[in-house]
């Protein structure tokens, strides 16, 4: 096993439960859905694999899209947090 793959299962572990503890108060944006499919692709998986796990989060989690005032309010966050643009984005679509 290589070194910290013990670590890496307890926080996976973790995140899993808070997730299924969570996920009826919870929300995922269009963006972390899209960029879970990109990694999934990445990866080589198979098409139908990913489709299956995208309909699977859909299926499960609520999905919010960005509209105008997200960008605006992600803007205001990039001025007054520094933020990367697009992490004010999941952060403006969280709020």
């Amino acid at each position: 096993m290589p070194p910290g793959a013990d670590g890496d299962r307890t926080r996976q572990r973790i995140a899993i439960t808070a997730l299924q503890e969570y996920r009826a108060e919870g929300a995922l944006a269009v963006q972390v859905l899209a960029e879970f499919a990109n990694v999934l692709l990445r990866k080589r998986l198979p098409l139908g694999t990913v489709r299956s796990d995208v309909g699977i989060l859909e299926k499960t989690w609520k999905i919010v899209a960005p509209d105008a005032g997200i960008v605006s309010l992600a803007l205001m966050g990039v001025e007054a947090y520094h933020m990367s643009f697009w992490d004010a984005m999941l952060w403006a679509t969280a709020k």
